[in-house]
């Protein structure tokens, strides 16, 4: 039982930990530090849709980014910030040992960074997770409970030219439960250590500008490795790991006659090894084309992508998109249509972040779409103000509604949906969205 679901929770925490750090990593390399606060209480539907019911749990969240004023002439300590992530992620074994097992991994990392001599960041993430899943094993049917608690420091390392490096090392103690439905006083416990690390780069490998062109290739890698054992009687030792390389070309040419042109091209590969069932592994290439006609507002783009899988799962996409907008404001009448051919998402994106999780989810989808688009926005008394109406219609889905912007911060809206399939003539929808950046 433990060989068949300790992998997937295993591979689901190590995921996980690892997307929030890198996340921080991220964040301070691409931009300052933000105030951020942000409530939900979905997880409760989330554990009921994969069938688990656990009321003894905390259902509300409430994830956080509290930057301090840290900062240090001396080059020492800078932007300092205090965080926390919740995560959540639903899994499922099925082999020779069991018949039947989903279940569910939620969690949470709190943590501090700081950015350290301008260009290196520090931090430590502290991790707790809980994991349920049912089983039936032989017939009989029963529960798998995962509690870990753990710890998380990373480290990364900014260079010229957009380069930089990043580890991280993963800790995690804990215990696990299994219980019979029809003997459920006679639990079996197992304690159990989990174990990963991660490590990657980026950076520019070719830059050339020479009068109206501009060429670069970008590179960016990573290795991953976790592992779970337990030293008990009927123990386990149990491990994977993965390696990613994705590349980017990118192309811009300014011709004689005004036009812009811009070409990109991106290649990933991703390889998973170990005791977790081999379905994420793959090749992606996307293309992409920007045109801009000189004197004009109209902008034309072309994509299409590819994906194959190493258990011959294939996806490919092709989307285009033409675009009339007169005003960068978008003040005054914009029109767009896109039309659509199978799976248009960015696969590299995709093989990056998931990988290739299930073949029932990745069927080509041929038939073709479109989305259809018409707004007007109004200037109103103050700059930052924008009022705008629009129309749009999506594969036979019309929608027709009103926005107000104030400037970046302050959002609200109105939209009256007609889907030709809906249980309601029409469908009345609204929002309300409030940020606030420090």
């Amino acid at each position: 039982i433990n060989q068949a679901i300790a992998p997937q929770v295993a591979a689901a925490v190590s995921r996980q930990s690892m997307q929030i750090t890198q996340a921080r990593i991220a964040h301070y390399l691409n931009g300052r530090p933000a105030y951020h606060v942000q409530g939900s209480n979905h997880l409760a539907g989330f554990l009921k849709s994969h069938g688990n019911d656990l009321p003894d749990m905390d259902i509300g969240q409430l994830d956080f980014s509290l930057p301090l004023q840290g900062a240090n002439r001396d080059g020492g300590v800078d932007h300092l910030t205090v965080w926390r992530q919740h995560y959540q992620s639903g899994f499922s074994a099925d082999n020779a040992t069991l018949s039947m097992a989903t279940g569910a991994v939620t969690g949470s990392m709190t943590g501090i960074d700081a950015r350290i001599n301008h260009n290196t960041l520090f931090g430590v993430g502290f991790n707790q997770s809980h994991a349920e899943s049912d089983f039936e094993h032989a017939g009989l049917r029963g529960r798998h409970v995962t509690q870990l608690t753990g710890i998380r420091p990373y480290l990364a390392w900014q260079g010229g030219h957009q380069s930089h490096i990043w580890g991280s090392l993963g800790l995690n103690r804990g215990e696990i439960e299994i219980t019979m439905d029809d003997h459920p006083a006679d639990a079996r416990r197992f304690n159990v250590t989990l174990a990963n690390v991660h490590l990657g780069g980026q950076g520019m490998l070719y830059r050339r500008q020479s009068g109206d062109d501009a060429t670069m290739l970008n590179l960016v890698a990573d290795t991953a490795w976790s592992g779970m054992e337990s030293t008990d009687a009927d123990g386990f030792n149990i491990h994977d790991g993965r390696i990613r390389i994705g590349a980017d070309y990118h192309h811009r040419h300014n011709t004689a006659h005004g036009w812009t042109w811009e070409r990109n091209l991106e290649m990933t590969i991703r390889r998973d090894l170990g005791d977790v069932d081999d379905n994420h592994s793959g090749i992606a290439l996307d293309g992409k084309l920007h045109a801009h006609a000189p004197h004009s507002n109209i902008r034309y783009r072309l994509t299409a992508n590819t994906l194959r899988g190493y258990n011959n799962t294939r996806q490919w996409g092709v989307a285009g998109d033409i675009t009339l907008s007169p005003d960068a404001r978008h003040h005054g009448l914009s029109l767009s249509f896109k039309p659509q051919w199978g799976i248009v998402q960015s696969h590299g994106d995709q093989l990056w972040r998931h990988g290739i999780v299930d073949e029932t989810n990745t069927v080509d989808d041929a038939n073709p779409r479109y989305a259809i688009a018409v707004q007007y926005g109004i200037a109103l008394t103050h700059e930052a103000e924008r009022l705008t109406l629009f129309a749009r219609d999506e594969n036979n889905t019309t929608g027709m509604g009103i926005n107000y912007r104030f400037g970046d911060d302050f959002t609200a809206g109105y939209e009256a949906l007609d889907a030709p399939d809906a249980d309601t003539t029409i469908d009345h929808r609204g929002t309300v969205r409030y940020q606030k950046r420090f």
